[in-house]
């Protein structure tokens, strides 16, 4: 029986109370995709959840956006990170330093693969991968997530449609 219908809740890692939250909804019955956030503070929550929930079809949630630093050092992705080693915390900073040139593909590569292993090291397959905040709509990194995807045999992406006509609907 194939699946019409697949629902996906994102940030699974985020938080412990996203965690259960994704978990309880997928024992209801209503989720049944999750995306796994590596950098987030409740990845290793996530992970022994996971391995519990062998019926939730499981993605990578890659980030360069958001509240967590990333999993490589600031010397390993300097164009990603502010000062203090943190992502931007909005899509719009990202689309911003993209737009000018001074995010290098090359450390969204070494970061995104760097989280796809971590997902991977879950020992669950990983079905789909996505990113924190859509920063995938952006063409540099739709390249690297694409690329990444079809090296680890993951079989399909995320993409999210929007009805607007702005640069961040497009």
């Amino acid at each position: 029986m194939s699946r019409l219908l697949v629902v996906n809740a994102d940030d699974m890692g985020l938080t412990p109370g996203v965690c259960r939250a994704v978990l309880r909804g997928h024992t209801e019955g209503v989720v049944t995709s999750t995306s796994v956030l590596a950098v987030g503070a409740a990845f290793d929550d996530a992970a022994a959840r996971l391995r519990d929930a062998p019926g939730l079809a499981v993605g990578a949630h890659l980030a360069i956006v958001g509240e967590d630093r990333p999993l490589l050092s600031a010397a390993e992705v300097p164009t990603l990170v502010d000062r203090s080693g943190h992502f931007p915390l909005s899509y719009r900073t990202v689309v911003a330093r993209g737009a000018a040139g001074r995010i290098d593909p090359d450390d969204v590569r070494r970061e995104f693969t760097a989280q796809l292993e971590a997902v991977r090291g879950i020992g669950v397959p990983v079905t789909h991968l996505d990113t924190h905040q859509h920063t995938h709509l952006w063409p540099a990194v739709a390249e690297v997530v694409v690329e990444l995807a079809t090296a680890a045999g993951v079989p399909a992406v995320r993409l999210p449609t929007s009805r607007s006509r702005g640069p961040v609907g497009v």
